[in-house]
């Protein structure tokens, strides 16, 4: 149990060691890919615009833009890749307005920036619309192609034929690729657009070496800021402050903040708690998740419950590898839940375990997850796991009113296998040493 203790506060001490930064090469082969794949029209992405919105900790560029440009002073630039002609244009403000002018200076436009981003064209953004006609005017016409799924987790849940950001007849005030499409539609009523999201959404989906450097170096900043925040629950803080740990824990670990907001249950009470967060580290975010009891220690009923729940969650953790249809992760696990289901004894188990082993169960049919994460934490849903992509298998239940159970790991899919990035302890034990309380 010692060893354990000094394996978790070496973890929290360590400063995540930063991955080289991705080569320019990859970004143009990802932009010569990307064309290679629209060859009848042109991808327009739009980068980030909303820059007082940024995030105390850093600036966080458009994920689609950043992906295919990498990172820069491109505050509303328009990147254009051109399936015809096969290059690529950078449409950037020449004047903005005066703090944005003073904290982004972009390229300036001309063959000079051009050579330097490895591209064929920097131009003035007040040429995008000239040019844009003068491509639309060809025989045939282009089609427009772009990014308009930004937000996956909301598309899944509820919907994107109805804008919620306005009543009908108003045009939506939030979303920056719906407002982007819908900019375009109204400039040019007659040309044919197309969202590019799933060819985007696929090419991100299966990470680079270089990508995977990057995941790695922010799961052991995910790890020191986990623990921080385990602490602070067993020392009795407030959700407010184990918010506030977590975010310093991903900060003294090399990140520049968390990825969202730490999610603590408000009500500490006498339940099991979910400690849900990440970290931020240039560009890549990672989502991870336990339950730890709010005393600091399991209850016979919690251990008995959580236990439970943690080996089922490992068979289907087990079933990960390359060509893995995500149902078959689904399935591992309850399939050990079936097998271990007998020998429970508390009703908390029991009630969890029919949960699980329902495939209708509301809980099962409609939380149960497995999502890729990377340059946001919840980026797509893949029905087939390939080798390179970073996901997270996060089957939440509601075992009875009021107390659930979630988990989740930064998970690398490989080809045999899989590899956990951001290893945080399984066993009420070792959970229960990780939370115990520090002298300050």
């Amino acid at each position: 149990m010692i060893r354990l203790r000094l394996i978790f506060v070496f973890a929290a001490a360590v400063v995540a060691i930063r991955a080289a930064d991705v080569a320019p090469a990859e970004f143009k082969a990802r932009r010569a890919e990307l064309i290679r794949r629209f060859p009848d029209g042109i991808v327009l992405l739009h980068a980030r615009a909303d820059w007082l919105q940024w995030n105390s900790w850093a600036f966080r560029e458009d994920p689609s833009f950043y992906y295919f440009f990498g990172g820069g002073d491109y505050i509303n630039s328009i990147l254009a890749l051109d399936g015809a002609s096969r290059e690529t244009w950078l449409f950037v403000p020449t004047k903005l307005s005066r703090m944005a002018d003073e904290f982004f200076p972009r390229p300036k436009p001309g063959a000079d920036s051009a050579a330097r981003l490895g591209i064929e064209h920097v131009s003035p953004w007040e040429e995008f619309v000239p040019w844009l006609e003068r491509r639309l005017a060809s025989s045939p016409p282009p089609v427009l192609y772009v990014d308009d799924t930004f937000d996956w987790w909301g598309k899944r849940r509820v919907g994107r034929d109805i804008p919620e950001s306005n009543p009908p007849g108003l045009d939506p005030i939030v979303d920056a690729q719906l407002l982007w499409r819908l900019a375009l539609e109204r400039r040019w009523p007659n040309a044919k657009l197309k969202s590019a999201s799933d060819v985007i959404e696929e090419m991100r989906s299966v990470k680079s070496p270089a990508e995977i450097e990057r995941m790695r170096a922010v799961g052991k900043a995910t790890v020191g800021a986990w623990l921080r925040g385990s602490i602070a629950i067993g020392n009795g803080d407030s959700p407010s402050q184990v918010q506030a740990e977590v975010v310093r824990g991903c900060i003294d670990n090399g990140a520049q903040g968390p990825s969202a907001w730490p999610e603590v249950d408000k009500s500490l009470g006498g339940k099991l708690l979910v400690l849900d967060m990440g970290c931020d580290l240039d560009h890549y975010q990672t989502d991870t998740c336990r339950m730890v009891p709010a005393s600091g220690h399991f209850s016979p009923e919690q251990k008995e419950a959580w236990e439970f729940y943690a080996a089922a969650y490992r068979a289907g953790l087990a079933a990960i590898h390359d060509g893995a249809r995500r149902v078959e992760v689904f399935d591992a696990m309850r399939r050990e839940a079936d097998r271990r289901k007998g020998q429970l004894q508390s009703e908390l188990a029991r009630k969890l375990a029919a949960e699980i082993s329902d495939p209708q169960s509301q809980s099962a049919s409609k939380n149960w997850l497995v999502h890729s994460q990377g340059l946001v934490t919840a980026e797509a849903e893949p029905e087939i796991l390939r080798a390179g992509m970073i996901v997270a298998f996060e089957p939440s239940i509601e075992a009875v009113p009021g107390q659930y159970f979630n988990i989740e790991d930064v998970t690398l899919v490989t080809k045999d296998g899989y590899e956990v990035l951001a290893p945080l302890p399984y066993d009420a034990a070792a959970i229960e040493e990780a939370m115990r309380p520090v002298k300050r």
